[in-house]
């Protein structure tokens, strides 16, 4: 898993987004050795005011909310209503989306419909997180299972991991109330069942959302990841 920018403070309440440094061979916390680089350009986004306010079909009509990042072979395209993240076979590489904006996770959630997996059994990842480079956490499809996890530094850390259900697990969510984060997943984003729960693994009061696909080893026909229905039913 490579989650490739991050977050620095730049003074006057803004927040902008800095290169990090490249890892290289030596890979991630998840897969060391992947070799994947870091993106070589950055924009600059700010707090915005309530995840309640933010939904997304993936119409192509928000330009402006979405940083987009394609390694070399991979390509990430808004069609019919889906974020479309194609991973190239026998190519290693990551692909997608972060948010211009970051958010206030603190009393409110944002979830979002995944009805496309890469290939399971596969050294893939799809997830969707909030966070920043440094530290971040979300829901994980990787190798046939679904999992609850954090990524801080070079160290990946899975929270829980169930077997992959594309009927049981076809929206992901991340909540927080009461002090309290939940990673939850639901077969039709209303009745949720929680993955993991614990207090907040990093500061949520700017985080950034992520919307991102990996593939770790070459392989033949890992398939795509595609995003749906962003804090909408």
């Amino acid at each position: 898993m490579r989650v490739v920018a991050c977050l620095l403070l730049v003074g006057c309440g803004r927040i902008g987004f800095g290169i990090a440094s490249d890892p290289g061979a030596g890979g991630d916390a998840a897969h060391p050795g992947d070799g994947v680089g870091d993106p070589q350009g950055a924009g600059d986004g700010g707090l915005c005011t309530s995840l309640s306010q933010l939904t997304y079909n993936f119409d192509g009509s928000a330009d402006a909310l979405w940083m987009p990042y394609q390694d070399p072979g991979l390509t990430v395209t808004e069609t019919g209503n889906h974020l479309v993240i194609t991973l190239a076979s026998n190519t290693t590489g990551t692909a997608g989306y972060f948010s211009t904006c970051t958010y206030d996770l603190h009393g409110q959630r944002v979830f979002v419909t995944s009805p496309v997996v890469p290939r399971l059994g596969t050294r893939t990842d799809m997830y969707f997180a909030v966070g920043s480079q440094a530290d971040a956490f979300g829901v994980n499809v990787t190798s046939g299972s679904i999992e609850a996890y954090r990524i801080n530094g070079a160290n990946y850390m899975r929270f829980a991991s169930v077997p992959y259900d594309a009927t049981q697990h076809k929206v992901w969510q991340v909540r927080e109330a009461g002090g309290t984060v939940f990673w939850e997943v639901s077969s039709d984003g209303t009745s949720f069942t929680t993955l993991f729960s614990g207090p907040p693994p990093i500061d949520i009061s700017a985080v950034q959302l992520l919307l991102f696909a990996d593939a770790l080893t070459p392989i033949s026909n890992p398939g795509s990841a595609e995003f749906a229905k962003l804090n909408l039913p």
